[in-house]
């Protein structure tokens, strides 16, 4: 492949980025409310996809726990909001990636010296105790008689409130596009460096 051939690949990649990307932004304007919660899931799971991608595409190892490094985040950011006065999405969101983080770094620890089945074995090994610990209310009991209150009345889900982000607080209909602009901006910046 010539020099000229591979930067017209690039070209044609970026300007097709782009103008995706550019087609996302514009969707709170096309699409009802339920339909942008939708897209909003479907690019969420995306860069789900991309962190997979770059671990079993690019690394060789298949994962079969990702999908609990979601559920720390997800539980460490309720129970920050649920049990501090804290009602920031960055606030929010940086504890969720910072525990998810910390957890990945240890269940990395001790799945990393493996290969194959091995690995994708033992990444679901730890994902089920996970999960288990969050199913039969053993993460709820640490946070006393109100976080077993909670886990008994939602069954094991949580309800967060809208928060405000960047400062600002938005009504139903503005938050949910606020919302995916949010979950956009996090999608463009993944495939960047993924």
């Amino acid at each position: 492949m010539s020099k000229g051939a591979w930067r017209v690949g690039w070209v044609r990649a970026l300007l097709f980025a782009g103008a995706a990307g550019f087609v996302l932004v514009l969707m709170p304007s096309v699409l009802a409310a339920n339909s942008l919660i939708v897209l909003s899931h479907m690019l969420v799971f995306s860069i789900a996809c991309l962190g997979l991608n770059l671990l079993y595409g690019t690394a060789g190892s298949f994962s079969l726990g990702h999908a609990t490094y979601f559920g720390v985040a997800a539980y460490t950011g309720a129970f920050l909001v649920r049990f501090s006065p804290v009602e920031s999405f960055e606030t929010y969101l940086a504890s969720g990636v910072l525990a998810s983080t910390v957890f990945a770094a240890v269940i990395g620890f001790f799945s990393v010296r493996t290969t194959k089945i091995f690995f994708a074995i033992l990444t679901l090994a730890f994902s089920m105790v996970v999960y288990s610990l969050v199913i039969n209310g053993a993460v709820f009991r640490l946070f006393g008689g109100l976080g077993w209150a909670l886990y008994l009345l939602g069954e094991g889900a949580m309800y967060v409130p809208r928060l405000t982000i960047l400062g600002a607080s938005f009504g139903p209909a503005d938050f949910i596009a606020a919302f995916y602009h949010v979950i956009v901006a996090a999608f463009i910046a993944s495939v960047l460096v993924l």
